[in-house]
């Protein structure tokens, strides 16, 4: 296994130096806090400190949460007698860090630590528990660390067994990237790109491979990202490094607001991390009608190719659309154009009036004409996303699913009206900067409690634990976090700050809606029913984190899921579960099921990332190769057509196979030369 980089940048001298020395944890100064080695230890100072509280709805309402109040209910119910006997090491000592770090963060936002030097007050820092556990080292990418005393990386949720790559590469410039495909091409081995690793089906690469992180690849100039002009539709026409995260993308667009003319990218990925490669190239989608997909707004893209020539697809060139989403397989990316919001096309689509609400289920779902319902609010707005996180109305102190309706739970809803700006471009006075999404205490915590405790209920198997989670959310969501208003475009997207501390499982299809919008009422009311159904067969939730909904309109680019009209409309339906959460796959097969029986005639398809029914004990025993034949199956059968015109690019771009991987190969049916 060899390492090679010119400029090796710091977090990867930081992995290579953990890796090679027994690792220490960083702990608080001692005259602040000394690092606990027991969960009792860390809970006694806030719980002392807190003591008498107690949780109440009126607490945490009008933007004054009293913290105190519900950070020492969560602590409560988290240290029952004997909470985490059943817990396996590995989770103990996550659970340990992630309260420690919930502790410090409440602890100086309450003032009851002083804040550490260099740290801000509404950040979560993270410190290692010295348990004696051994495992994976987090870097910026996946999860790097040692299997069996070998070098292994895993994809970032660690739903993926650990794989081990030949050679690891970051390059700064394309020069590096063409030597090393070159380098790859001339020894018949295979060179896979990584971005964040956001990907639940094993897309990345196989034992052996040279695997090249794009993280610190530069453009030409030596930015990140910079705008060039703009195109015949007056859209500005942005180019970006492939390592640009989402996040960060966004974040340029809204300080630079005034220079786009408050334009913007309509699509972008749920979550501040990932790679705007890593996005594109595995067919992410965003929300919002009228355009289908992030690749959509793919203006130009440059690959070095399997034979390390550096070759530029625009709308001109026969394999444009295959180019813009293509898994990796014609190449490595190098650089991206995205076409912004047009002020022609869309001169109102840079603000959005974003209002939220939280009714019951029953009251969308649980009504004679929901269908009917729902179908006004999706169109009526140009973009709407349903959030549930079931339980989060049950009764969190003695849950019993026979008396637990879900029609009484909570749903958030999302939907986003464009507004107009004034016609001399300039920013409304209405608008109020504060809306810009940042990440700040409220969200972390709401986001990373959420997880804690669903990771912890799963590993106990706690329904009341779970309940008291959804609750935690909801109510932090609705009453604190969650503002209605005027806000610009990248601000409206739905970023949770801190998911990725988040390791779950993600079932994601997409059907084509029906006009009376009945197929995707049906699929909502499964998913939910056959949570429920779990629950009571196994008397655990498989169901433990969110039943998810977006609306996008159809794409033009050829293995999009939602491929069709852009006035179409789609919706992409997911549900979520905690990573090795008991009876997950025997969950997700029968949502399989339930979803593919809805359209016989328009069959949903799959959101190409979004699919892992597999048990711990299955990926240990078959790898990440395991069969999954009725996913696979049904994949080949309703995407052929897709599948078909795609592979005549991966044959013209790497005939050799460089860039090929035996799960894509099978699942695409791409024959190597």
């Amino acid at each position: 296994m060899v390492i090679t980089r010119r400029k090796l940048p710091l977090f990867y001298a930081a992995v290579l130096l953990c890796l090679s020395i027994t690792s220490k944890s960083q702990t608080l100064p001692s005259q602040i806090y000394s690092t606990p080695t027991s969960l009792e230890a860390l809970l006694l100072p806030l719980k002392t400190a807190l003591q008498g509280t107690s949780l109440k709805e009126a607490d945490v309402k009008n933007s004054s949460p009293n913290w105190s109040a519900l950070i020492f209910e969560t602590l409560s119910v988290i240290s029952k007698s004997g909470f985490l006997a059943d817990a396996d090491t590995a989770k103990k000592a996550e659970a340990l860090q992630g309260l420690y770090t919930l502790w410090y963060a409440a602890g100086t936002s309450l003032g009851i630590l002083k804040p550490l030097p260099g740290w801000q007050k509404d950040v979560l820092p993270h410190f290692a528990i010295d348990l004696p556990v051994t495992g994976t080292a987090a870097i910026k990418d996946g999860r790097l660390g040692y299997t069996n005393h070998t070098l292994t990386w895993q994809n970032t949720m660690q739903t993926l067994l650990p794989t081990a790559p030949g050679h690891i590469l970051a390059p700064s410039s394309v020069e590096e990237v063409v030597t090393a495909v070159k380098t790859a091409a001339a020894s018949g081995s295979e060179l896979r790109c990584i971005g964040h690793g956001n990907s639940w089906t094993p897309i990345f690469f196989d034992t052996g491979a040279t695997v090249l992180f794009t993280a610190e690849l530069l453009l030409p100039s030596g930015n990140r990202i910079e705008l060039i002009g703009s195109d015949a539709n007056g859209s500005p026409l942005v180019r970006i490094a492939p390592g640009v995260q989402a996040g960060e993308l966004s974040q340029w667009t809204d300080d630079n607001a005034v220079m786009l003319n408050y334009s913007a990218l309509p699509a972008i990925t749920a979550t501040t991390m990932p790679r705007m490669a890593g996005a594109i190239s595995t067919g992410s989608h965003g929300k919002g009608l009228g355009f289908g997909a992030i690749a959509d707004f793919v203006h130009s893209i440059k690959l070095v190719n399997g034979a390390g020539e550096v070759v530029e697809y625009t709308a001109t060139h026969p394999l444009f659309d295959q180019a813009r989403f293509n898994f990796g397989l014609m190449g490595v990316i190098v650089e991206i154009v995205f076409a912004f919001s047009s002020r022609t096309q869309y001169p109102d689509l840079p603000l959005v009036y974003d209002n939220n609400t939280f009714p019951t289920l029953r009251e969308v779902f649980g009504r004679p004409d929901a269908a009917a319902y729902i179908k006004e609010l999706v169109t009526s707005h140009y973009s709407v996303e349903f959030l549930y996180f079931p339980l989060n109305q049950a009764d969190y102190h003695h849950f019993n699913v026979s008396t637990w309706d879900p029609l009484d739970d909570k749903v958030w809803i999302t939907a986003a009206t464009r507004v107009a700006l004034p016609t001399d471009g300039t920013k409304p006075k209405t608008f109020d900067n504060n809306a810009l999404s940042k990440p700040n205490l409220a969200l972390n915590i709401a986001t990373y409690l959420g997880w804690l405790i669903a990771e912890i209920a799963q590993q106990t198997e706690n329904l009341d634990l779970q309940a008291f989670s959804a609750y935690a959310q909801v109510l932090l969501l609705q009453n604190v976090i969650v503002k209605s208003g005027l806000k610009t475009l990248p601000s409206q997207i739905h970023y949770q700050p801190g998911l990725q501390q988040d390791h779950n499982y993600d079932f994601e299809l997409c059907f084509k809606v029906s006009d009376d919008f009945s197929n995707v009422v049906a699929a909502w009311n499964a998913a939910v029913s056959i949570a429920k159904d779990v629950i009571a067969e196994y008397g655990s939730n498989a169901l433990n984190i969110a039943v998810e909904w977006r609306f996008t309109g159809g794409s033009s680019v050829t293995l999009e899921g939602n491929l069709g009209n852009a006035n179409d409309i789609y919706c992409w339906i997911d549900v979520v579960g905690n990573a090795w959460t008991p009876n997950w796959d025997i969950f997700v097969k029968r949502v399989f099921d339930a979803w593919t029986a809805i359209s016989p005639d328009n069959p949903p398809k799959p959101h190409w990332a979004k699919w892992n029914a597999l048990t711990e004990e299955q990926l240990l025993h078959f790898g990440n190769g395991a069969s999954q034949d009725y996913w696979e199956t049904y994949v080949k059968a309703v995407m052929e057509p897709q599948i078909a015109a795609f592979r005549p690019a991966v044959a013209a771009a790497d005939p050799a196979g460089v860039f090929r991987n035996q799960f894509l190969d099978n699942l695409l049916g791409i024959k190597r030369t």
